[in-house]
């Protein structure tokens, strides 16, 4: 361990989690802080590894569609390693201007003899070589391809959702839409208005050297250019702000917790939605259901470094869990993700379009049994973190035509931006057009 801590460099990290990323699965986020905690980096190279990693795994599609087209044989025979150090060194010579590219080969050639032979290095001398030589002509015979395959390339998304996407939103809303998830995200925070206001805790970041402005809609929102090392952060552990997207804030104020309430989150954990609901309203009750007993371990740390004690834990599945009499449920379904690409460098390489259904099926089925948890005049909130109608709109439309004893009831302008109402009945949130991550809600009301 120890030559390990001495020795190692962001690009060989970046490797190493990048191969193990590709031989577990898994969250790319998890695999990179368990290498990071076992190895010794500078905070800068920490910034060069991530951007290595995740950067490499965003744009993946066309890096990958390039070296097919400079490598004579089968890609798939390359040894693993051997293949993730030229996607790697790739997504350098494309993305990143700050190291000449002459020392990019040279280390791209070195890392690969260290773990791989001489033979293989001077194949990643070769192939890089070529790339710098004619990155032009690669370039120019993408855009001679068909219309939705050219994006897919040239924006490394999955030709499944630019072929969605393009049909929906357009050409250039889809390459929008596109350029945004392939940007480094956007980090926010939630003030916990229990304990602080947002002023003055801007004025604590400030002093502290951290650069940060107001969120852009919601009123206990901060924005940050880079983020504290949470770890070690005394006000992270003290529990004043907790990591959260203002689109997921939206959620919470639709649910409009009041004192006394019974609120059940079917869908908890991690918790961002369930904590927020309890610091906006700290006198109801809030049962927080999961399926999995270490995700409900997650809140209860939370609820502990934030100071909330009306939250309950419950270690059930969604679709069959039984209770009555809850004033408001909050459905926050499993989803296919799609609105949050920016953030998950891994999703859009793991997801397939068919997997769609599956998820739409689960959210009904998960809405089906809230239905029955509800007392009258009660309400149902749905919210999802994809901008696909499948699990959004039409997963409310079969609802709606089975339970005619819901209806939407309309977002009030005063508690949600005007920009996310959509025909008075659901909030939509896109990240190209908002600049927040992209997510769908509806509030339904039991009537009868």
């Amino acid at each position: 361990m120890h030559d390990e801590k001495r020795i190692i460099t962001a690009r060989e990290l970046s490797v190493k989690v990048l191969y193990q990323f590709d031989r577990d699965g898994g969250l790319i986020d998890h695999i990179m802080m368990g290498h990071f905690a076992r190895v010794h980096l500078s905070d800068v190279d920490k910034r060069l590894a991530n951007e290595l990693i995740n950067g490499t795994l965003r744009w993946r599609i066309k890096i990958d569609w390039i070296l097919k087209q400079l490598y004579l044989g089968n890609l798939g025979k390359i040894p693993s390693r051997v293949l993730i150090a030229l996607e790697v060194s790739v997504y350098q010579l494309l993305r990143l201007d700050k190291v000449p590219d002459y020392a990019i080969v040279n280390e791209a050639v070195r890392l690969t003899k260290k773990s791989s032979g001489r033979y293989w290095g001077n194949v990643v001398n070769a192939i890089l070589r070529t790339f710098i030589r004619e990155r032009e002509s690669l370039e120019a015979t993408i855009s001679e391809l068909p219309l939705k395959q050219a994006i897919s390339i040239n924006y490394a998304h999955p030709e499944w959702m630019i072929d969605r996407w393009v049909d929906r939103y357009g050409e250039e809303e889809t390459k929008a839409l596109c350029s945004y998830n392939n940007r480094s995200p956007v980090t926010s925070i939630r003030i916990n208005s229990l304990k602080i206001d947002r002023d003055s805790f801007l004025e604590m970041l400030r002093a502290d050297g951290v650069d940060c402005e107001p969120g852009l809609y919601l009123n206990d929102f901060i924005r940050l250019h880079r983020l504290p090392d949470l770890t070690r952060y005394y006000y992270f552990l003290e529990g004043y702000f907790t990591v959260q997207d203002e689109s997921a804030g939206l959620v919470a104020r639709l649910i409009d917790p009041k004192p006394e309430e019974a609120l059940l989150d079917l869908c908890a954990a991690p918790g961002g939605k369930t904590t927020y609901i309890a610091e906006l309203e700290n006198r109801s009750d809030i049962y927080a259901v999961d399926l999995y007993y270490k995700r409900l371990k997650m809140i209860r740390e939370n609820s502990t470094r934030l100071s909330l004690k009306n939250i309950r834990l419950i270690c059930s599945d969604a679709t069959y869990f039984r209770g009555v009499g809850f004033d408001k449920v909050l459905v926050d379904a499993p989803c296919s993700g799609l609105g949050v690409l920016s953030k998950r460098s891994d999703l859009r390489l793991q997801r397939k379009e068919k997997q769609l259904f599956g998820l739409s099926n689960l959210q009904y089925r998960i809405l089906e049994n809230a239905a029955g948890l509800i007392r009258t005049e009660g309400t149902l909130v749905y919210s999802t973190c994809t901008i696909e109608r499948d699990e959004n709109e039409g997963v409310i439309e079969r609802f709606l035509n089975k339970h005619p004893e819901f209806q939407i009831s309309p977002p009030d302008p005063q508690v949600i931006p005007e920009e996310f109402i959509v025909n008075h009945c659901f909030i939509k949130t896109l990240p190209h057009k908002h600049d927040i991550d992209g997510t769908f809600s509806v509030k339904l009301l039991k009537v009868t």
